[in-house]
Formats: structure tokens, C-alpha cells, sequence
């Protein structure tokens, strides 16, 4: 029994050493070679780097695991939503090809892939069979009807389709893709008046939330040559800053269109997979995004949508790579290349951040959001007077500053705090307040500022605390408290508000320096300089490091 034991703990050992070698390869090699695969590793491997999202290096393990047992249908499953969650979609067909897999696979995931083969085959009524027999392939059972309605060989059974579709109501939440795909259907079978009358019905107040039903539609209208749009001429009007007016104004749209039934179902597809993210299912988002694209590559939305997955999942190389997809020129070029440089800046990757500030200066540098965007990257980078010249440039375009253009007065202000010219940034975060009262990182920022200089300190306080109220669980807002009442040297209150900042950010070293602080002044001496020892783990910049380096001899 003991023996038995023995082996039983040797054997747990091994197991977890084994699970441990592979998750050190999966994740820190470089370049993979697998030489000396083995069924049950592959299959272990394949698990683990699926777990770490990463599909390609699954979609191997298990493809390998699969030659070694082609009868078992659970790993052949895995292997194709491997290669699919990696864009490899023609590799997933490839492999359900197979003769052994023709007539044998009846799974969720090989049937929605027999259905995808269907359509790149133009073989529609072959699909709208499959379709009507397995209709929970999509996820989405409600949408059949839109789908059936593309894959109809006439207008009229299209439209008999699309009326089963049950929302829509204009106040319901899934309205929007009955009316949009009403009017993508009406253009696709040449019936450019119904088309006209539904696209201007969803669009006629110019919402820049339709910015995807503006694209087809403006597409749509400049096949008809129609000059003079009061439609567009609203957004435009409406959205002086939308970045959708670049492309109006330069007149390109590069990318998607639906001219085929395979467009059709390639935007069903980014439906579905915009409705599975809302919903938190990301794998199978990113599948349908992938499955959309294999129908049209020119769908670059789904690569918006794929990285939106990746951020979630906490995978920023990932989603940086997968936006470098869309096209500056596509009229999502623009918010994606904002999108890159912040996931850049969030990185601290401040060289890349420059690479794609320069692409867009080239493309259309007369914008406020490009001289915001140059001004938030000097800011990272320390480079405040730089910071300060973008934000005047962006400043400077304001004809008649409003409420949303509050955050360049901030950010202004916050540059020029921090290159010691308090006059100026006051005068901006005053006016900010002025555009926006209450906005609560203005209202911190401007508290936390009067009390760091011990002026204004009442006046500090209560704009602090209107901060909180609006924002309980901000723990840079709960620190700004707890050192207002440091200030004030009520010392026990102080540590209260400042433990509760350092649980909701543990790992910033200001917050636990004040902390440290405050636990000195309340006689709490062994806990401060505990506290103090902390900020030294958190990467704190070098005169604060310097600051508490004396404090751990010397004390306060």
C-alpha cells in the first residue's frame, strides 16, 4: 500500500513537471520544431496553448494528434476550430476534404464548414438545404431567416425570408441588422428604390453609430451618381470630427461591398460574431470573424472585431498584428491606426507608437484627434513642451469649443503641470471644468494639484469628493482623498481612505508611498516602512525611488 502510494505521488510528480516543460516551450520558445511528438503530449500541448490562445501552435499538436487517431471525431473537432481560430480556414476544409471525414462527420463545427465550402462553391442551394437542417450551426437561430433570404434565388422569396426575421421593431435591440440587410438585399437584386427609401429611413438622422450603414449607403448612392445627399451632407454637418469624413471628403472607400450572395453571408457572419462578443463567447467570435473573411477577404471589420477579442483576452501583440490588416485607406484605416498606437502606448512601445503618428500625418495630419493623439504620445514620453505645441495645434482647430472638447484643455493642462507652469495648467483645467462640470478626472486632477501645492486645500477637498461620488471604485480618486486628508493631518482617516486605494490599485508606487506615509503619521512606524519597501517592487521613477530609499533611513 505504501509502495502504491509511492508510485502514485512519483507519478503526480512527473505528470506536473511534463505540464510544466511544455508550458515552458509553448510560451517562451521562440521557434517551434517538434521532432519527438507524441499522441497523448500532442494532445496535452495542443490543450495548453490553446488555453494561452494560441491556435496556430494548437492547431498543429492537435492536427498531429488526429494522423496518429483519425477515428476519434472529438480531436478532429479540435484540430479544425484550431485552424479556423487561426485564419486557417482553408486548412480546416483541406482537412474535412478528406475522404475518411466525407460522410462521417456530423458535428456543429463540420457541418458549419461543409455550409462555408458551400458558398465559396457558389453552390446556394446546396447551402440554403444544409442550412434549413441545421440551422443551429449559426449560433444564432434567429438569424436563419436573414440567411435564407441571401441564399434565395429571386427577390420576392428573399423578402418572404427576411419578414420571418422576428426584430424588427425599430425599438428592439437587433432592429438594426432587419433594416440594414432589408436594404443591403433591395440593392443586391436591383430594386434601387425600395433600397434608397430603407437606407434613408435608417440613416435620415445621422447617426454616427450607423457609421457601417453610412459606408453602403454612400457606396450605394455614388453607383447612382447622385451628387447633392442631404443624408451625408447632415452626418458631415452633424459630425464635423468624424473620421468617416476623411473618406468623404478624399472619396475613397476601399474594401467591402456586397455584390454576391457570398458577400451577403460574410456580413451575417461579422453579425454573428458581433453578437457572440457582446456576449463574451470570444472563441467562437473570432471563428465567425474568421469565417467571414475566407468568404470576402475585403471584410476588414472582422479583424476590428478579432482584436477587440485579443484585448479582452489579454492578448496585445496579438491584436496589434491582426489590425496591421485593415488598410489605412479603408475607412476604417483611421480609427484602427488610433487604435495600434494607443495599444502601442499602453505597451510603452514608444518607437511603433511613432512609426503609425507618422502614417497618419501623411495621410491627413489637419485633424484634432491626430494633433491629440501626437500630444498623448509626447506626454508618455515625458516630452511635455512637444506634448504642449500638439495640443495647441489641436486647440487651435476649435472654432467653438463644446463639452466634448473639454479633454484637450485637461490634457494641456496636465503637460503644462507637470513642465512646473502652474498658472497656465490651472487656467486650463478651470476652463475644462467650465466646458464640463463635474467631469470627474478634472475635478481629481485639479484637487489633487491644489492640495500637492497646499493651496485652495477646502476647495480641493470637495472637488475630490465629488470625484469619489462619482467614481467610488477609482482608486487613483480614493488616493487623492486619503491625501487631502493627510494634508489636512487628519492622519487615521487618511490611512483608511488610502488602504482602501492601495487594494483597488496594488501596484502603483505613489499610491503606496502616500500610504506609507500616512501609516508614519499615525504612529503605525514597522507598517510604514513595510509600505515603503513595496513601492521599491513596483518600477517606481528614480527621484522616488531616491525619496523612499531616505525614508527607509531616516522616516518623515
Amino acid at each position: 500500500m505504501i509502495l502504491k502510494k509511492i508510485f502514485i505521488n512519483k507519478s503526480k510528480i512527473l505528470l506536473c513537471l511534463v505540464f510544466l516543460l511544455l508550458i515552458h516551450k509553448i510560451t517562451f520558445a521562440k521557434e517551434y520544431s517538434y521532432n519527438n511528438k507524441s499522441y497523448l503530449g500532442s494532445l496535452l500541448a495542443g490543450q495548453i496553448a490553446k488555453y494561452n490562445n494560441d491556435n496556430i501552435i494548437a492547431s498543429d499538436f492537435y492536427s498531429f494528434a488526429n494522423k496518429k487517431d483519425p477515428e476519434n471525431i472529438k480531436i478532429l473537432n479540435m484540430s479544425l476550430m484550431s485552424f479556423i481560430l487561426s485564419g486557417k480556414v482553408d486548412f480546416a476544409l483541406e482537412k474535412l476534404s478528406n475522404n475518411f471525414y466525407e460522410n462521417k462527420t456530423t458535428s456543429q463545427i463540420s457541418q458549419l464548414l461543409n455550409f462555408v465550402s458551400l458558398i465559396k462553391k457558389s453552390k446556394y442551394k446546396e447551402a440554403k438545404v444544409l442550412i434549413e437542417k441545421n440551422e443551429d450551426i449559426l449560433l444564432s437561430g434567429k438569424l436563419k431567416y436573414i440567411m435564407m433570404a441571401w441564399l434565395s434565388e429571386n427577390y420576392n422569396e428573399a423578402i418572404k425570408y427576411i419578414d420571418e426575421y422576428p426584430y424588427k421593431s425599430p425599438e428592439l435591440n437587433l432592429s438594426d441588422l432587419y433594416f440594414h440587410h432589408l436594404a443591403y438585399l433591395n440593392n443586391f437584386f436591383n430594386n434601387e428604390k425600395n433600397a434608397l427609401k430603407v437606407f434613408e429611413e435608417i440613416l435620415v438622422n445621422g447617426q454616427a453609430s450607423k457609421v457601417r450603414g453610412f459606408y453602403f449607403y454612400y457606396n450605394f448612392i455614388n453607383k447612382l451618381n447622385y451628387s447633392d445627399n442631404k443624408i451625408i451632407k447632415n452626418f458631415t454637418l452633424n459630425n464635423p470630427d468624424h473620421s468617416l469624413n476623411i473618406y468623404l471628403n478624399k472619396n475613397i472607400f476601399k474594401g467591402f461591398s456586397l455584390e454576391n450572395r457570398a458577400d451577403g453571408i460574410s456580413e451575417i457572419f461579422f453579425n454573428i460574431a458581433e453578437n457572440l462578443y457582446s456576449q463574451g463567447m470570444h472563441d467562437s467570435s473570432i471563428a465567425y470573424s474568421y469565417l467571414s473573411l475566407f468568404l470576402n477577404e475585403n471584410n476588414f471589420i472582422n479583424y476590428y472585431l478579432i482584436a477587440q477579442n485579443f484585448q479582452i483576452l489579454g492578448k496585445t501583440s496579438k491584436a496589434i498584428e491582426v489590425l496591421k490588416n485593415i488598410p489605412l485607406e479603408n475607412y476604417l484605416g483611421w480609427n484602427t491606426y488610433i487604435e495600434i498606437i494607443d495599444l502601442y502606448m499602453g505597451d510603452r512601445d514608444y518607437k511603433n507608437a511613432e512609426i503609425y503618428i507618422k502614417k497618419l500625418q501623411k495621410f491627413d495630419a489637419d485633424r484634432v484627434d491626430f494633433f491629440y493623439k501626437s500630444g498623448e504620445l509626447y506626454h508618455n514620453k515625458t516630452e511635455y513642451k512637444n506634448a504642449i505645441n500638439a495640443f495647441n495645434s489641436a486647440i487651435s482647430l476649435l472654432k467653438n469649443p463644446k463639452k466634448k472638447d473639454w479633454y484637450l484643455y485637461y490634457s494641456r493642462g496636465m503637460a503644462y503641470e507637470r513642465s512646473k507652469k502652474w498658472n497656465k495648467a490651472e487656467k486650463d483645467l478651470l476652463y475644462a471644468l467650465e466646458l464640463f462640470p463635474n467631469q470627474p478626472l478634472v475635478l481629481n486632477y485639479l484637487g489633487y494639484s491644489w492640495i500637492d501645492l497646499t493651496i485652495n486645500l477646502k476647495e480641493a477637498e470637495n472637488l475630490i469628493k465629488k470625484a469619489v461620488k462619482l467614481r467610488p471604485n477609482d482608486g487613483y480618486f480614493v488616493d487623492s482623498l486619503g491625501w487631502a486628508y493627510y494634508r489636512k493631518g487628519d492622519y487615521k482617516v487618511a490611512v483608511e481612505n488610502l488602504e482602501k486605494a492601495v487594494l483597488l490599485v496594488p501596484s502603483d508606487p505613489i499610491i503606496n508611498d502616500h500610504l506609507g506615509d500616512a501609516l508614519w503619521k499615525a504612529g503605525y512606524k514597522n507598517e510604514a516602512i513595510f509600505q515603503w519597501n513595496r513601492v521599491l517592487l513596483y518600477s517606481p521613477e528614480e527621484n522616488l525611488k531616491n525619496t523612499i530609499k531616505l525614508k527607509l533611513q531616516k522616516g518623515l
